[in-house]
């Protein structure tokens, strides 16, 4: 008689769920030359905003800020001409 010996290895795979941060971004006060940017976030972050009048490329850019969590804040693109399509995105980090 044969005996055969079975062993399983059991894998034990751990997923940690990394929630992207949520924020809520409103552009207002727009003149010939500016706008405001109020930007509300879930969590403390540091963050600054580039611009320009084409997509990929943004000259242009904000002041690094602190942003404390549920605390709204605004900042003012500026050095727009009128009548022109802007381009802008937000850089941030935790």
């Amino acid at each position: 008689m044969k005996v055969v010996v079975l062993s399983f290895i059991w894998l034990i795979l751990v997923v940690y769920i990394v929630e992207a941060q949520v924020f809520t971004e409103i552009l207002g006060r727009s003149t010939p030359s500016s706008v405001t940017v109020s930007v509300l976030f879930d969590q403390d972050m540091e963050a600054y905003w580039e611009w320009g009048s084409s997509s990929g490329n943004y000259p242009q850019s904000s002041a690094k800020v602190s942003l404390k969590k549920d605390v709204p804040l605004e900042t003012d693109l500026t050095g727009l001409a009128a009548n022109t399509a802007y381009f802008y995105r937000i850089r941030y980090r935790a």
